[in-house]
């Protein structure tokens, strides 16, 4: 294997549950889902597909969604961006790993939550680059702590909205 293979391959595994349970991360709750409407939904608009739609598409996502998405960050975040800003991933992994390779260099310092995502810092680990655990508390990641910790990392890595696993918003002061 390669040094990242291997960085990889060290990587704890977390096997989840073989069946769906109540808060597994990454599952939405399955018994309000609108499957019988989603069917339906699909069932009468695959026929009207164009032939361009079963290929593989703009590499950096659908425009109408792209449209969508920077219009609802527009409204719902105060976000102002474009939909050419905007690009579709598959999953949180490869937008870290896209995010490492476009901004970071091996080498790089990044705070990283402690606790926080594991498979991000995984993602963080095989790019090259060196997750530094900052501790959360009771208002999100310790910007205090962090600058003690690690003063010269080139990126932060954190979920203020919903703080993955303990649930926390980060506060407004620790925001600004």
């Amino acid at each position: 294997l390669s040094q990242r293979g291997e960085i990889i391959a060290s990587a704890p595994v977390r096997l989840g549950p073989s069946t769906p349970a109540a808060f597994q991360p990454g599952l939405p709750a399955l018994d309000e889902f609108p499957f019988k409407i989603w069917e339906q939904l699909m069932d009468h608009h695959w026929r009207y597909l164009p032939p361009a739609s079963f290929g593989y598409g703009a590499a950096v996502g659908y425009q109408p969604l792209r449209e969508v998405i920077a219009a609802y960050l527009g409204a719902a975040r105060g976000v102002r961006c474009e939909a050419e800003q905007i690009i579709m991933v598959a999953g949180t992994q490869q937008a870290i790993n896209l995010a490492a390779y476009v901004l970071l260099d091996p080498g790089d310092k990044v705070w990283m939550e402690d606790p926080g995502y594991i498979d991000g810092r995984v993602a963080l680990l095989g790019a090259g680059v060196t997750p530094v655990p900052i501790p959360v508390d009771a208002e999100g990641v310790s910007i205090d702590m962090g600058q003690q910790l690690c003063p010269d990392a080139r990126l932060v890595y954190i979920t203020p909205s919903y703080q993955y696993p303990l649930g926390i918003r980060m506060s407004l002061s620790r925001r600004l």
